[in-house]
C-alpha cells in the first residue's frame, strides 16, 4: 500500500500536482485500502475453494521501507535506474513542464 506515494504525491497522467494531504488522511486512507485488499485476498481465496492451507499474505505499507531512508541512500540505490529521458518522454511530464 503506497503511504510513502500518498505522502510525496503520484502525478501519474496528470498535469497538476495532487493536493497535499494531512497525514492523518492519509493514515485513513491506508487503513482503508489495506482492508479492502484483506477481503478481496480472502473472498478469492474462499470462491477458489482452496482445500489446502491459505498462503499468509501480508499486505505492507511502501513508507515502512522508505520513511527513514535520506536522499542520498534514495538517489544512489533507487534513483539510477530512472532515466531523465524516459520520464522526458512522457506525455504528463512535458504538460507539466509546459504548464
Amino acid at each position: 500500500v503506497g503511504g510513502a506515494t500518498g505522502i510525496i504525491g503520484d502525478p501519474s497522467g496528470r498535469i497538476k500536482e495532487r493536493d497535499i494531504l494531512p497525514h492523518s488522511e492519509i493514515h485513513g486512507n491506508i487503513i482503508g485500502i489495506s482492508q479492502t485488499l484483506s477481503k478481496i485476498f480472502q473472498n478469492s481465496l474462499s470462491l477458489a475453494q482452496v482445500n489446502s492451507t491459505p498462503p499468509n499474505i501480508k499486505i505492507i505499507n511502501n513508507d515502512v521501507w522508505y520513511k527513514d531512508m535520506s536522499i542520498i541512500n534514495f538517489m544512489s540505490n533507487i534513483g539510477r535506474h530512472f532515466r531523465l529521458s524516459s520520464m522526458l518522454n512522457k506525455e504528463s511530464v512535458r504538460q507539466r513542464l509546459h504548464s
